[in-house]
This record gives C-alpha cells, sequence and structure tokens, in this order.
C-alpha cells in the first residue's frame, strides 16, 4: 500500500513538473505577431463627441463604419503594423493592407506605443486569444479620458 502511495505521488510531481515546462510565458510582441487582431470593443470614458457630431458617446466601436469593423491588425516582425482590410471595402480599389507605420513595447513590457496614439497604451491584458490596451490621455479643457480597445486573435 505504501509503495502504491509513494509510485502515486511521484507521478503526481512528474506531471506537475511537466505542466510548469509547458507554461511558457510569452512576450506582448510575440503575441502581438502571432495572430492578426479584430477589433471587438473601443470604449472611451468619460463620454466625448470623438466624431464632432455634437452627440457625447462611450461607445467608440458601434460608430464605426461598418468596413472599419471588420479591419483586422498585423503587427510585423520588423515593429510595423498594418491594417488588413477585410471583404467590406470603405473605399473603391481600396488596398488589401494599409500600412500603419511603426509600433514599439516598453523595455518593462506594459506599454505599447503606435503613432495614432499620442501617448503609449498600457498593454492591460494579451494572451493567444485576446488583446486590451488603454490610452489615457487629458484634452485642452484638461479632461481626463481613458480609451479601451479589446482584440481578439484570429
Amino acid at each position: 500500500m505504501k509503495k502504491a502511495l509513494l509510485s502515486l505521488f511521484a507521478l503526481a510531481i512528474v506531471i506537475m513538473a511537466c505542466k510548469k515546462e509547458d507554461s511558457v510565458t510569452k512576450t506582448p510582441g510575440e503575441y502581438l505577431k502571432a495572430h492578426t487582431w479584430a477589433t471587438i470593443s473601443m470604449t472611451i470614458n468619460p463620454a466625448n463627441d470623438w466624431y464632432q457630431t455634437g452627440n457625447k458617446i462611450t461607445d467608440l466601436y458601434a460608430a464605426l463604419d461598418e468596413c472599419e469593423k471588420d479591419n483586422r491588425l498585423e503587427f510585423d516582425a520588423d515593429s510595423t503594423y498594418e491594417t488588413l482590410t477585410e471583404a467590406i471595402k470603405c473605399q473603391v480599389g481600396e488596398a488589401d493592407k494599409i500600412k500603419n507605420g511603426s509600433y514599439s513595447i516598453s523595455k518593462d513590457q506594459k506599454y505599447i506605443t503606435r503613432p495614432d496614439f499620442t501617448v503609449p497604451s498600457l498593454i492591460k491584458e494579451i494572451s493567444d486569444s485576446k488583446a486590451v490596451f488603454e490610452t489615457t490621455f487629458t484634452d485642452k479643457d484638461k479632461v481626463q479620458y481613458v480609451i479601451t480597445e479589446t482584440y481578439m486573435a484570429k
């Protein structure tokens, strides 16, 4: 009975050790480059007249044109990223790939800098299935806003 219990205990240790080796954590850059990313949510808080229509909104994604909602982002190894335009094009003859510029990840792996934001975005969450970026900025009237972008890996 003691041998069986000892063997079971040894087997459990081996299994736990194998699981630890399998759970290698990737860097944010490795996650970004491993997939293309579809926007599934984009919000701003507090509400803002983002599109200058006279209406303050919090759901920026809902206000996007349909042709923008099906786009994906592709982060390349050379630290550039592109928008992949999908089935619904915004303009006749629109390219399948649109260069956005370069991106960088901070040394502490907590922030991403992209040319479409004037300040770095906090990498709030990133995995092989989901990425969440949070960008905080203050406008000319000293109002602080937070934009939260959520992407799903494709």
